[in-house]
């Protein structure tokens, strides 16, 4: 799918994002998940290289920035939190700008959350046709998706977390394991974005002035935060694991030792019983109310066994 955007601050009306026919300076042109014919397209109309499409929806592909001097384009590739099936992972979300056209491309496999909010919304600090402006814009925005994919793991977190104090599961052990395989994705991905992110003013990809300098340094604070939290999850999940082992191994001890407690209990009876079963000459075997007595000793036995065992604290 290729979509073509645009917003100026001195043009389009109320200053709405437009959504244009044909390419125009200093739009913006969205590209989701492209076809064979797509790529063709997008190589014979932008003089996009096939290389460079591929390179941003391929799922392998790390963060990185790259300058194509023979086609005159500049690409950042980020990564960015992704819904799969099976987990939340990473994909690659690539910035295109070609100063030849002012054109500014966004390149992806799927449509990211935080694209898709902007193209909902009224995008109100939204500028197409000032790279710097627009970079920082889209930037910041992917960076919160994380910041919202943690949230929604803290919430996670706190759940699993309550439910030990009644019954820690499966259920819970599996999620707490999906949820440290995200952290990692992130972390991997954030650590990867970070440096790219510091080399944009060193590399002189874009001619800035001091604010827009200031603009582009307040993304590696945001993408700080970040790391922090990922940090900070990682660390208790490894915790909540650590105690759930412990909390396993501590119940399985307490069962053990509840059922030899009983088993020395339950040992008294039989063995009265295995005693009176004998064919010699016994106490009382002469009396009708032997049976009786030997019941009721075996009951007194067993529970003076029992307070024993509750004096000490052992049940």
């Amino acid at each position: 799918m290729i979509k073509i955007y645009k917003k100026s601050a001195k043009a389009n009306g109320a200053g709405k994002l437009v959504e244009l026919k044909r390419p125009a300076p200093g739009c913006w042109i969205n590209v989701v998940s492209p076809t064979e014919e797509e790529i063709i397209e997008l190589k014979e109309k932008f003089s996009l290289p096939t290389y460079l499409v591929k390179d941003c929806v391929d799922s392998d592909s790390l963060p990185r920035l790259e300058k194509d001097l023979d086609h005159n384009l500049s690409l950042i590739l980020l990564k960015v939190p992704f819904h799969s099936d099976e987990a939340v992972t990473t994909v690659p979300f690539g910035i295109v700008f070609s100063p030849r056209k002012n054109y500014v491309f966004t390149i992806s496999s799927t449509e990211a959350y935080a694209v898709g909010k902007i193209l909902s919304s009224s995008a109100k600090n939204l500028v197409t046709d000032n790279k710097v402006l627009f970079f920082t814009y889209i930037t910041k925005r992917l960076i919160r998706s994380y910041m919202r994919e943690l949230n929604v793991a803290e919430n996670e977190i706190s759940g699993v977390e309550s439910s030990i104090n009644k019954s820690f599961q499966n259920k819970e052990v599996l999620l707490l394991l999906s949820l440290q395989k995200t952290l990692v994705y992130f972390r991997t991905s954030i650590v990867g974005n970070k440096k790219v992110l510091s080399k944009i003013i060193p590399s002189k990809i874009f001619s800035v002035n001091e604010e827009e300098k200031e603009l582009i340094e307040d993304l590696s604070v945001d993408i700080d935060e970040a790391q922090q939290l990922v940090t900070i999850y990682s660390e208790i999940i490894a915790n909540m694991i650590t105690a759930y082992n412990s909390l396993v191994a501590n119940n399985f001890n307490s069962i053990l030792k509840f059922l030899a407690l009983i088993t020395v209990a339950i040992s008294i009876p039989t063995m009265v019983a295995s005693f009176y079963g004998m064919n010699i000459d016994l106490p009382l075997q002469q009396t009708h109310e032997a049976f009786f007595v030997v019941v009721l000793f075996a009951i007194l036995a067993t529970g003076g066994v029992l307070a024993f065992f509750k004096y000490k604290n052992w049940v």
